[in-house]
């Protein structure tokens, strides 16, 4: 058994747990019990230990399911209903079994309702978890899909996040995380709910059905995924060449601005910058102000210089 600290990404194991151990085969956190360790909360995903000579406060995430989190403060049945609906529209949308779908109370005020990944995509049956895929993309598609439920709770899609683990008791309100089948989630009051999870039903666990992936939510996550990279993608960058070319009426001082950033970065002498822009700025037909030219160069300079945090040298009149 490896201590949380030695295992974990960095930042994961700085929580407030206590004496706490982390078990990666089974993905779980147990803490003393006796001569022994009790098992109480889960991780979203496990790592890839490093390999040797590599960052050993760097692992590759692995996701196993996804977990979304109704809670309300105004009452259980509001999560109730919307944790319901959730299922429903899976279900009925998406064509996921729900004898796959884990349905838990969550031991006070909310449900948690969890996908197996194997649901989503394809495993081929060599894993139980999918490698690779950066926790935004999970995140941003289980909020997609959860998209109009507003007892959602949205900071739960983070690769730290941990759950409490079923038929763990809850401390706050001593009753345990049960599971529950649909006709369960849908038929009992809130207050049959609590009653039925002040008692642990370990001994009657729940037997999942084997996981189909949906072609729909596959598809949702490819799009997930390629918005994300998208995004992410550099802007084009112009050719130093073209910064020193005639700009439109409209662009001056952009390309300005762009141009002085380069010579900022080349060289820490204002004056002689200042040179430059303003052979630049001649070969304009209609070229920019000298004080218009001037605000924008020292502008510029004096942003690098503050983000590198180095003492600007050179003052320019009137400024």
């Amino acid at each position: 058994m490896l201590h949380l600290k030695e295992f974990a990404p960095v930042g994961i194991w700085k929580r407030r747990f206590g004496a706490t151990e982390y078990q990666p085969s089974q993905r779980i956190w147990t803490v003393p019990k006796g001569l022994g360790f009790m098992p109480v909360y889960g991780s979203l995903y496990s790592w890839e230990i490093p390999a040797k000579g590599e960052d050993p406060n760097f692992a590759m995430p692995i996701i196993h399911e996804i977990i979304w989190d109704f809670d309300s403060s105004l009452g259980l049945e509001y999560a109730q209903e919307d944790a319901r609906n959730f299922v429903t529209y899976l279900a009925e949308i998406h064509d996921v079994d729900c004898g796959t779908i884990g349905m838990y109370f969550s031991g006070q005020k909310g449900f948690h309702i969890v996908l197996p990944i194997a649901s989503i995509v394809d495993m081929n049956d060599q894993a139980d978890g999918l490698w690779g895929v950066r926790p935004q993309i999970i995140r941003n598609f289980a909020l997609q899909i959860a998209t109009g439920f507003k007892t959602l709770d949205q900071s739960v899609f983070d690769a730290r996040r941990l759950f409490r683990l079923p038929y763990a008791v809850h401390p706050g309100s001593g009753l345990y995380k049960t599971p529950l089948d649909f006709a369960q989630l849908r038929d009992m009051t809130p207050d049959d709910i609590r009653e039925y999870a002040s008692v642990s039903q370990w001994a009657d666990p729940v037997v999942f059905n084997t996981p189909v992936p949906s072609p729909s939510l596959y598809e949702l996550l490819l799009q997930t995924s390629e918005t994300l990279e998208a995004s992410h993608e550099p802007a084009p960058r112009a050719s130093l060449a073209a910064m020193f070319d005639i700009a439109a009426p409209g662009e001056r001082n952009v390309r300005a601005t762009q141009l002085a950033g380069v010579l900022v970065k080349a060289m820490d002498d204002l004056p002689m910058i200042r040179e430059i822009m303003k052979l630049w700025n001649r070969q304009h037909r209609q070229p920019l102000s000298q004080h218009e030219l001037d605000v924008v160069t020292t502008g510029v300079y004096q942003r690098y210089h503050t983000k590198a945090h180095t003492r600007r040298n050179h003052h320019v009149p009137g400024f």
